[in-house]
């Protein structure tokens, strides 16, 4: 039966295996403002699989970690184009 809650229980074990997989992923793989994202070689060596679901959230939370660093930058008035190239 769909809805139930075992089958809810069973998502949130699933989400906690995939947070938990995520935090061991950035142990090994710090996210940093200029660092580069692991190649596939590289997880599957250190024994994550070999799809790109860590590597996505590892460069989402770049992306984010980015943005922050451009909002506090930048907190009196909007940076040209340029500026933000040069920074990145």
């Amino acid at each position: 039966m769909a809805g139930t809650c075992s089958d809810e229980g069973t998502a949130a074990v699933a989400e906690t295996r995939s947070r938990r997989s995520f935090c061991q992923f950035l142990e090994v793989f710090p996210v940093s403002l200029q660092g580069q994202p692991p190649y596939k070689r590289q997880r599957s060596d250190s024994g994550f699989p070999g799809d790109r679901a860590l590597y996505d959230k590892w460069r989402v939370s770049q992306y984010a970690k980015r943005t922050d660093y451009l909002v506090g930058y930048f907190s009196l008035r909007r940076p040209s184009a340029t500026k933000v190239c040069n920074i990145m």
